[in-house]
């Protein structure tokens, strides 16, 4: 069996956030030995790949992205999305239920891992419907679903409305060990919202969405999850009082998990003044006070991971006026490259702190393999240059859509390459 050695690389010790200075031998699609001293017999004929000065990562883990497929095909493939994770250095998402047909039942969750394996590409982990048809009311299978492969349960974008059936579905996910990923808000309060609520907002005309769309439903989906001891996480939260919320549920106990996505923490309302529609998202960009809570929120451990949330559109859709356009942003090509010169390039977050938000506790929150090196593992790798200035470009990009909010961004960093079940691959 052939043997690889990682050779001079900042080695990440996701367990204890920080970095070290060590070799890793791999032989075939396992982790052999981490050290600083391997002798020459580890060395003898081992294939060396220099990783001087790069960061040696557990494979990033993408806890939240929505393909196309099956539907609509020229929006995001299976294939093409597990393609674009691989190039922005993740090496396993997990996929949302909303497709057009939706993974209500085991063979749409087979064909999810059917289609993942063909595509010889980032492993893909299904999630499954909370109800039937994402349609709020006739509970899923869950135990079915569960054995098929599902990690997890979402009504994904379409939170459940019903307060009956989402106590039930907390139940039944906890029966089966799996937590519930609950996408906060409140329909009956949208109305015809398009952006944040606020000053900019007015400004331009529109019609706002309050934070309180989100609050509403988060301080209800704790309250079920307090009744029913059910892990709930909550995905993309992006309001003060979220994090305020979910701060205060953990200190009383309740299993609570949450992440945010790179646009929330970095992008505002005021980018929507030039009307360019790759700025329209969900839940919609924010002011400072809100950005700078959900920071404070990471830092402090309030947040648990940092989810792209990649949610395709075609560009005949995107390319509509404004109000039109349909809500959604890509993120899976951009994500790491924001994130390095954004919150580790300006002192928010240390590397090894970054790297738990995007691996070890996405692993940790959906009992995924993976999540952090150490002996005996499957080598899923993630190699990343924190020096090498790169600009998104969604002409460059593998997925299929380019709506992405951080096209034309200089960034200072990305992943280089990627080890997937001990399979080198230069990006």
């Amino acid at each position: 069996m052939s043997k690889t050695i990682l050779q001079g690389g900042r080695v990440i010790d996701v367990s204890k956030a920080k970095e070290i200075k060590a070799d890793i031998l791999l032989e075939g699609k396992k982790i052999i030995k981490i050290s600083s001293d391997l002798n020459s017999e580890d060395i003898k004929s081992a294939k060396i790949i220099d990783c001087t000065d790069k960061i040696i990562a557990p494979g990033l883990i993408d806890m939240n992205v929505h393909f196309r497929e099956p539907g609509r095909d020229e929006e995001e493939t299976i294939k093409s999305g597990l393609s674009a994770a691989l190039h922005g250095g993740f090496t396993a998402v997990v996929m949302m239920a909303d497709t057009e047909t939706p993974i209500d039942n085991e063979a749409s969750v087979e064909f999810v891992s059917n289609q993942a394996r063909r595509a010889h590409s980032a492993k893909c982990y299904p999630v499954g419907a909370i109800t039937v048809g994402l349609d709020g009311e006739r509970l899923t299978e869950m135990g079915l679903l569960s054995r098929a492969g599902a990690v997890a349960f979402s009504d994904a974008d379409s939170s459940v409305e019903h307060s009956g059936v989402m106590h039930r579905a907390l139940e039944y996910a906890d029966m089966c060990g799996k937590p519930i990923i609950s996408f906060c808000r409140d329909a009956s309060m949208i109305g015809s919202g398009v952006m944040a609520a606020g000053d900019v907002a007015t400004e331009l005309g529109f019609s706002g969405i309050a934070p309180l769309v989100e609050e509403l439903r988060l301080y209800r989906d704790l309250a079920l999850a307090e009744a029913t001891g059910a892990h709930l996480h909550v995905a993309g939260i992006s309001s003060r009082k979220s994090v305020e919320l979910i701060r205060e549920a953990k200190k009383n106990g309740v299993k609570v998990t949450c992440d945010v996505t790179p646009h929330n923490l970095f992008l505002s309302d005021i980018c929507i003044q030039d009307f360019n529609t790759s700025f329209k998202v969900y839940p919609p960009l924010r002011g400072k006070e809100h950005r700078d809570a959900l920071m404070q929120g990471l830092v402090d451990g309030t947040i648990d991971a940092i989810s792209s949330h990649h949610n395709p559109v075609g560009l005949e859709e995107k390319q509509q006026e404004f109000l039109a356009a349909p809500f959604g942003a890509i993120g899976l090509e951009s994500t790491l490259p924001v994130l390095l010169t954004q919150a580790v390039g300006r002192g928010k977050l240390t590397i090894a702190k970054l790297i738990q938000k995007l691996s070890f506790n996405p692993a940790k929150i959906l009992q995924l393999d993976g999540g952090e090196l150490k002996e005996g593992s499957v080598a899923d790798i993630t190699i990343i240059d924190t020096k090498l200035a790169n600009t998104i470009d969604t002409d460059k990009f593998y997925s299929n859509s380019a709506n992405c909010p951080f096209d034309g961004y200089h960034a200072s960093g990305r992943a280089i390459a990627v080890l997937l079940n001990g399979k080198y691959i230069s990006l």
